[in-house]
């Protein structure tokens, strides 16, 4: 998956409402891919990963936000990773459209290691030597008892590919994790793994994707609309 679409990445000014309405259902799988809202680990800049930290106040406002932003789409599905910032976020949006969760751990959070749990302050030096190891293309290197991108890549498009199969001609909203979906979209979108960190992925960022026969095309990148008067308001 993800070897069909290599032209560089542009922001689109659709709304996404818009592009599901235009765009043929023929047989695509319509993934509106998003990352779960703001935790007190974000807020503090803590190292998160797998660590199953619950939304904040503000984060359960964004995921509401996003929940009436995208209220009239014809979803048909809902999934998220069993981390319950995820899951939480998936349920406020799934809610209106009477949607269960089906939860996989396979779309949980890189798992980060020995950084789980500290402050990113006190550990910048050390942790900065890895995300660069990955700009530089070494992409097989991961954290000391955790994950590499490589491993985080061989699991996600297993289960992305297993949520595709499943729901052809359908919308189905994925909610997942900021490391995950960098690696995820680096190679959908053609990059290569060492480019990820080019992918903005703020809370509650929506990418709107078409997948068919193995070729993911995107439609809607980066849209964070739903988030202009929280912004406001923290600003």
């Amino acid at each position: 998956m993800g070897k069909g679409y290599t032209e560089p990445i542009e922001e689109k000014k659709e709304e996404i409402s818009n592009s599901l309405s235009k765009n043929n259902y023929v047989e695509s799988t319509h993934l509106l891919l998003v990352r779960h809202g703001e935790t007190d680990y974000n807020r503090n800049n803590i190292i998160q990963g797998t660590r199953d930290v619950p939304l904040n106040e503000i984060g359960r406002q964004q995921a509401h936000d996003l929940s009436e932003r995208l209220v009239d789409l014809p979803i048909h599905a809902a999934y998220s990773s069993y981390l319950q910032r995820a899951y939480e976020t998936a349920q406020i949006v799934a809610r209106p459209h009477d949607l269960p969760v089906n939860q996989y751990a396979e779309l949980n959070e890189m798992d980060f290691g020995n950084f789980e749990g500290q402050l990113y302050k006190d550990v910048k030096k050390l942790w900065d030597v890895i995300p660069e190891a990955w700009d530089n293309g070494e992409v097989d290197r991961g954290f000391e008892n955790g994950e590499n991108p490589l491993q985080v890549l061989q699991r996600s498009q297993a289960i992305f590919k297993s949520i595709i199969d499943r729901h052809p001609a359908e919308t189905v909203l994925v909610v997942t994790h900021g490391r995950l979906m960098r690696i995820l979209l680096s190679d959908w979108f053609g990059m290569g793994l060492s480019r990820m960190n080019e992918i903005a992925i703020p809370n509650t960022v929506v990418y709107y994707v078409m997948a068919q026969d193995e070729i993911i095309k995107p439609v809607v990148i980066n849209d964070t609309d739903h988030l202009r008067e929280i912004f406001q308001l923290k600003q």
